[in-house]
């Protein structure tokens, strides 16, 4: 709607300035015909034209700046250092004890699949079957499923955990825009978010298997691309110290 009004109003702009310019000429024009005239002689012609270009001066309609757009590369950091956030900053304890845990302890320097469920939740418990399935699948990332309503009796082969953020658990999770369950995030071994959504999933069918490995195991071909940039940085700073 912005766009549309500033539009309109451009194209208003370049009309007058085009009727003023015109004028402007023709009063040049006359100018020359001043010069030789007396002192004191007046072309009404002339006058009439000042008036009317006068009048077009403070209709000029006023251009309000342009909104400036966000940069998404910043957009981009910002969701990344949140998401980093929330890594470094949820609590929670397992269902049989009230020992605080965080994500970097219980990772052991591995990935970690985030999951926020609850057991009211029928697609949560729909999908713990295929989680199951995918922790004898991939044994080397870390599953971590926090019950977001506290302390339950459901039951699984993998551990279970409730949120314990003192008395800020809804605080911590509207921070985080944890509106719908169950909601999933990837973390790789040093915290960096690599894949986050909403909705049960079969964790272990074979596109999603692949969409996981595809984050925690880049391909040969970005291996070395990384390894070829990291050469190239190195080289660089060693020969302009």
């Amino acid at each position: 709607m912005y766009y549309a009004t500033l539009k309109k109003r451009k194209t208003k702009v370049l009309k007058v300035k085009k009727k003023v310019f015109n004028r402007f000429i023709t009063l040049i024009a006359i100018s020359f015909f001043w010069l030789d005239a007396p002192k004191g002689a007046q072309d009404p012609l002339a006058k009439d034209i000042m008036e009317d270009l006068d009048k077009d001066l403070v209709d000029l309609p006023q251009l309000s700046p342009p909104l400036r757009k966000k940069s998404s590369i910043k957009k981009t950091r910002l969701e990344a250092s949140k998401s980093y956030t929330l890594y470094q900053e949820l609590r929670f304890s397992s269902m049989e004890g009230k020992k605080i845990l965080t994500l970097k302890e219980y990772s052991y320097k591995l990935p970690i699949l985030l999951i926020f469920w609850g057991s009211f939740c029928g697609p949560c418990l729909r999908e713990f079957p295929s989680l199951e399935r995918l922790a004898s699948l991939m044994p080397n990332l870390k599953i971590v499923c926090v019950a977001i309503d506290g302390p339950n009796d459901i039951t699984s082969t993998l551990p279970l955990f409730y949120i314990n953020q003192g008395k800020n658990n809804q605080d911590f999770l509207a921070k985080y825009r944890v509106q719908s369950i169950p909601a999933f995030f990837l973390f790789d071994a040093a915290g960096k978010l690599l894949w986050n959504g909403v909705g049960a999933k079969e964790w272990d069918s074979v596109p999603v298997i692949n969409t996981l490995k595809t984050f925690i195991h880049p391909s040969t071909k970005e291996r070395n691309f990384k390894q070829k940039r990291r050469k190239k940085n190195l080289y660089r700073n060693k020969n302009f110290r």
